[in-house]
């Protein structure tokens, strides 16, 4: 990495960021604000190239570097770190903008995993998971028996989800999508190790976004009609039962939204008949 310097000004070969000399100071691209020396703004464009080197970014003693470096522009190395990130997203938003948008939701993602740890840390989020717990842990056993599991199994499932997610609830910034993502694969480890009887008797309560095919049949009755469908069907069915999109049930099921649309229609339509049939059903008992 070369940096250019004239009388007045300062380039690289690595970045686009510079530095100019204005009257008898001197200015940064990333820190503008700021009037520097001649010395200072060197220091300011090193920072600049010891950030840009990925080979030298995660160095610790790079970034003690910098940070002394930083120190004499009147800011900490973070500061600097994070000017220059925006710098980078500033110009990167002009070329791929949906990139931008991922960078700062994992930028938010990361902040948030960073508070989350310093809570654990601190002992405080100990009553936040057990609230969690109270809440979520019934979803998530309904969850997995929309899959096809028996309750039994279901529960252990769950309580196994609910143990992992504990002990990563630092890290942990979506809960209910992590946990749904969790015990949906175990359930997939579980149904390969052994065949599933999918059991009648669903004990937890519906979700409000039950299809309206079935909205209307009790919990054993729904459980009854749901199981009747193929494996992919009611596999879908489950995901959307609990307010996942088709694009997010894609992404989960490693397949594309429009396969998964395709068997939410069929099982939309195949709900609608058996959901007849079952009122039929019904209606015929009661006349008896």
């Amino acid at each position: 990495m070369t940096i250019y310097v004239t009388d007045r000004s300062m380039t690289s070969d690595r970045t686009p960021e510079s530095a100019w000399s204005v009257g008898g100071g001197w200015r940064l691209s990333w820190l503008p604000e700021v009037e520097l020396s001649r010395r200072d703004a060197m220091l300011g464009m090193t920072i600049d190239e010891l950030l840009s080197d990925p080979e030298l970014v995660d160095d610790v003693e790079i970034f003690r570097i910098v940070t002394e470096h930083a120190e004499r522009l009147g800011c900490t190395g973070e500061q600097a770190a994070l000017a220059l990130a925006r710098r980078m997203l500033d110009r990167l938003a002009d070329v791929s903008p949906r990139l931008v948008e991922q960078l700062v939701l994992a930028e938010d993602a990361a902040e948030r995993a960073r508070v989350r740890a310093a809570a654990h840390r601190a002992g405080v989020d100990r009553e936040e998971f057990a609230a969690f717990y109270r809440d979520f842990m019934p979803r998530l056993v309904a969850f997995v028996i929309r899959h096809g599991a028996q309750p039994a199994d279901a529960a252990d499932i769950a309580q196994e989800t609910m143990i992992e997610a504990y002990r990563s609830w630092p890290r942990i910034t979506s809960p209910s999508a992590w946990c749904f993502h969790v015990a949906h694969r175990k359930f997939l480890r579980a149904r390969t190790s052994r065949y599933e009887h999918p059991r009648e008797l669903l004990v937890e309560q519906r979700s409000a976004l039950t299809p309206p095919e079935v909205e209307f049949l009790g919990n054993d009755t729904a459980q009854r009609v749901l199981a009747r469908l193929p494996g992919r069907q009611r596999q879908i069915m489950a995901w959307i039962m609990f307010g996942f999109t088709p694009k997010e049930i894609a992404e989960e099921l490693k397949i594309s939204p429009e396969a998964v649309r395709g068997s939410l229609k069929k099982a939309r339509r195949a709900l609608a008949i058996m959901a007849g049939d079952e009122r039929d059903r019904d209606d015929r008992a009661d006349n008896r």
